[in-house]
């Protein structure tokens, strides 16, 4: 039977120890109506309590729990020990942050306040505990907490990743050239597993900037249908022999603002890892769909802002992720460590969608495919096509190449010089302006790092500008959030790290469009 009181009336148990005690010491409650008031011994044995405990133990109706012992509620037993003495000592305790469970196995997080009741010789006969309910609050603390932890792991994450991709660069960079030396000679083995390794770590730190959305981004107004069109072939290029591609789009799709190209990667990435759920074959089945989000939108769904959208699905027919994976699998370095999959983590697809605006979910169950599903916010101005100008010729193009690293800056000049460019080096921004004015319509294209020591590489390309309007921009960087070129005619990102091959097809590009 379970024992139900006013919170403002001693129960009968209370009253008669009270009774027993005489003249023992009055309490003073110290909680609101709607608090769970709990009444045990020193020895943990319960007494009573009221039908807010009730429900927020999540008792079973009928069950009656009384003479059961509390300390079976708490997740650390030992320390409700320590507070019965606290309370012998000094009468009460106050704002005691305690974890129990409930009845139905879940955890509940609370602030207790408890008081003594003592007899007229100090002893104590039995503790009233009120309990308030925490455990939204403390969820919500948590994911505020883990998000700043986040934050700060994913600048120093990007920071790492720029400094490692100057590097990267110049390794790469000068192992291409010497693997060409090399010919078909016995150092051509060494160049070539040198150039490997590097285009692994360039991976590693890809990975790293986009978990720190440290990644420049250059979106333009494309159609997601086009984007998923690329996916697909790889997919099938790739994994065709052991799964079926089943693709469903909507024609009427309308046009986002997003870099195609980091789209497509996240894209890949995920069919990578539905793949490795299909160890024995299976289907990846591919969708693309408009939606609708609205402010009544469900509660699973409370993470997507209202508005249009948009929407990319993925699912697969493989295995279901455990419990604990599907939870953590947005997580960085979270693995997938089921028979057969790689470990792959997504926290660098889930950045890039975050930084390009958009939303990610995965939802997995036995008996259901899992299913990974994009949102991007649909952008209302219509896609066009930019005019062309007239190519210039590459014997005649000179470029201005401004660096702080001389060994980048190095490896810059020589492979464009190779290539049959005219080249200037800049150690500064200061003296890159002081090339372009002193030569006016002499450099055609200037490539310049993002991070210049003292001025930033837009700023040194508006004021280059100001000086010849026509001059073309390419900025390499090893990431920076605060970079967006989409709107920029003549201007192009290229990321390191970079080879010989990449840069002088970046620059052709530039100079002919």
């Amino acid at each position: 039977m379970r024992v139900d009181y006013p919170d403002d009336v001693a129960t009968p148990v209370a009253r008669e120890i009270g009774l027993r005690a005489g003249a023992g010491r009055s309490v003073e409650w110290l909680a609101a109506p709607s608090s769970a008031d709990v009444t045990f011994t020193p020895e943990g044995v319960l007494l009573a309590y009221n039908s807010a405990a009730e429900r927020m133990f999540r008792v079973p109706t009928g069950l009656d729990l009384r003479g059961e012992n509390v300390l079976g509620y708490c997740v650390v037993p030992a320390r409700l020990v320590d507070v019965v003495r606290g309370v012998q000592l000094t009468g009460r305790i106050e704002n005691w942050d305690c974890e129990f469970r409930r009845m139905d196995g879940s955890t509940l997080h609370t602030v207790v306040n408890l008081v003594g009741n003592f007899d007229t010789d100090r002893t104590l006969t039995s503790l009233r505990a009120h309990i308030f309910n925490i455990t939204e609050w403390r969820r919500g603390h948590d994911r505020a907490l883990f998000g700043c932890r986040l934050e700060a792991l994913g600048r120093l994450a990007g920071d790492v990743a720029h400094d490692f991709n100057n590097l990267l660069t110049v390794i790469l960079g000068n192992a291409e050239r010497l693997r060409f030396a090399a010919g078909d000679g016995p150092l051509r083995p060494a160049a070539d597993a040198i150039i490997d390794s590097s285009t692994r770590a360039a991976e590693l730190t890809r990975q790293l900037l986009a978990f720190g959305r440290r990644q420049v981004l250059q979106p333009h107004v494309v159609n997601l249908n086009d984007v998923l069109q690329t996916v697909e072939a790889d997919v099938r290029r790739t994994f065709g022999r052991r799964i079926a591609v089943a693709v469903d789009v909507d024609l009427s799709l309308a046009a986002v603002h997003v870099d195609p190209d980091q789209i497509a990667d996240v894209l890949s990435t995920l069919a990578a890892h539905s793949v490795d759920a299909m160890a024995d074959g299976g289907t990846l089945a591919l969708r693309t769909r408009h939606a609708e989000i609205s402010a009544d939108r469900p509660a699973a769904l409370c993470f997507v802002q209202p508005g249009s959208y948009a929407q990319i699905e993925m699912a697969h027919n493989g295995d279901p992720l455990d419990s604990d994976t599907h939870v953590r699998l947005l997580e960085p370095f979270c693995g997938d460590a089921g028979p057969g999959r790689q470990g792959r983590g997504l926290a660098a697809a889930f950045a890039v969608v975050k930084q390009s605006g958009g939303y990610i979910s995965v939802s997995s169950a036995i008996g259901a495919p899992t299913t990974f599903t994009l949102w991007f916010p649909v952008h209302e101005q219509p896609m066009t096509v930019a005019a062309t100008s007239e190519a210039l010729d590459v014997a005649t193009a000179t470029i201005l190449v401004v660096d702080d690293e001389d060994a980048i800056r190095r490896f810059v000049g020589d492979s464009l010089r190779a290539a049959g460019y005219a080249v200037l080096e800049a150690s500064a921004a200061a003296d890159g302006e002081l090339i372009v004015a002193s030569s006016p319509g002499r450099v055609d294209l200037v490539i310049t790092d993002v991070n210049l020591g003292g001025v930033s590489g837009p700023e040194l390309g508006a004021r280059l500008r100001q000086q010849s309007p026509h001059l073309k921009l390419l900025y390499i960087s090893g990431g920076d959030d605060d970079l967006n070129l989409g709107a920029e005619a003549h201007t192009s990102f290229l990321q390191k790290p970079f080879g010989t091959k990449l840069v002088v097809q970046r620059v052709r590009e530039l100079l002919a469009a």
